[in-house]
């Protein structure tokens, strides 16, 4: 019986200390912030997929509300027209110009991809591989055409690769038209959630998101600075291999730039073309080596140094935070790893007050 009731008080005191343990901590601050970056994470990981129907979407209404904040401050549109008509006005002008660039470049390479992968059947290999005679090397026409083949098979998923991103960008233009249409519903919508359990959670949000959108932006204008610089080194290097009509491939690297991995994969089709027109197969081996170099350069070398430099982060840092957001959140990782970094160490280390 003695034995009972000392069990009985060791689970009552145990019991009672285990709850109350959770309880202090279910309202610590700390314990909210820890739950608040869980769920982040674990929304990420399942929104993998839409990311870049999300940074689409995001980029589109980014730019559409900064035009419409410069047209804004003009006079005579405060005198004509409403904030909300403004918004419309720069959401088309912004549609068009996208419209605009899928117009021009897309059809173009879509209808090339046949001529390049025709031209590669059709080359004469055995004068290519004649100039390796007087090195020594044993090269078989068989071999090159089955290396050539899996460039035939690259190409075609790439082909896939832009058909979806079209869609992605289809998709985007008509998300980012219902949030400006009602970006103060949704504000009111989601202005519920502050007096709701879960408070805490839009709380943090609500004020981290600002953080996360200040530095989004940097990274953007960056990612400009970025694509130019590879767009004038380019020109450069194809105005030296004999390339025509650089002042149009120029602006054509820029814009497809601006998008990590695809504008590479979608700016090798129109090079690699004109090059098999020039040279044949060894000025088409010198734009492979071009965008190699260059890619490796601008992941490597000019990402991680001018983010830095903007974000106000250690280079080793920046350049660790590239690769693995590169690793687990794919292409689009290079353009919101460094935001969501930011936004994390906000989460950890920023200074809140303690939220009831």
């Amino acid at each position: 019986m003695y034995y009972g009731i000392e069990l009985d008080y060791c689970v009552n005191f145990r019991g009672d200390d285990i709850l109350n343990f959770i309880e202090r901590n279910l309202t610590s601050n700390s314990f909210k912030k820890a739950l608040a970056l869980v769920l982040l994470i674990a929304a990420l990981f399942l929104l993998k997929d839409f990311m870049s129907l999300i940074l689409l979407t995001l980029i589109e209404v980014i730019l559409i509300l900064d035009l419409s904040k410069t047209l804004y401050k003009k006079a005579r549109f405060k005198r004509i027209f409403t904030k909300r008509i403004v918004d419309i006005i720069s959401y088309f002008l912004v549609v068009l110009g996208l419209i605009g660039f899928l117009v021009v470049f897309i059809p173009n390479i879509a209808n090339q991809v046949n001529l390049l992968i025709n031209g590669i059947k059709n080359y004469d290999f055995s004068e290519f591989i004649s100039k390796f005679d007087k090195y020594n090397l044993d090269i078989k026409e068989d071999t090159l055409m089955k290396g050539l083949s899996s460039i035939n098979v690259l190409t075609m998923k790439a082909v896939g690769y832009i058909k979806n991103t079209g869609f992605n960008i289809g998709l985007s233009i008509l998300l980012s038209f219902m949030y400006i249409l009602e970006q103060h519903k949704l504000k009111a919508f989601f202005q519920r959630f502050e007096t709701g359990k879960g408070n805490f959670l839009y709380t943090y949000y609500k004020s981290l998101a600002k953080i996360f959108m200040k530095s989004f932006v940097v990274v953007i204008e960056m990612q400009l600075v970025i694509s130019l610089i590879n767009a004038i080194i380019s020109s450069i290097i194809l105005t030296l291999l004999g390339f025509e009509n650089v002042f149009i491939l120029g602006p054509m690297m820029f814009i497809l730039g601006l998008m990590p991995v695809v504008g590479v994969i979608v700016s090798f089709i129109p090079l690699s073309i004109c090059a098999l027109q020039i040279g044949g197969i060894s000025k088409l081996i010198s734009v492979v080596v071009m965008i190699i170099v260059l890619h490796a350069f601008e992941s490597y070398v000019l990402n991680p140094k001018i983010m830095s430099s903007a974000i106000h982060l250690p280079i080793f840092i920046t350049f660790t935070v590239l690769i693995l957001s590169e690793h687990f959140l794919g292409a689009w990782g290079m353009i919101i790893g460094i935001p969501l970094f930011v936004f994390i160490l906000e989460l950890v280390n920023g200074e809140r007050e303690e939220i009831a």
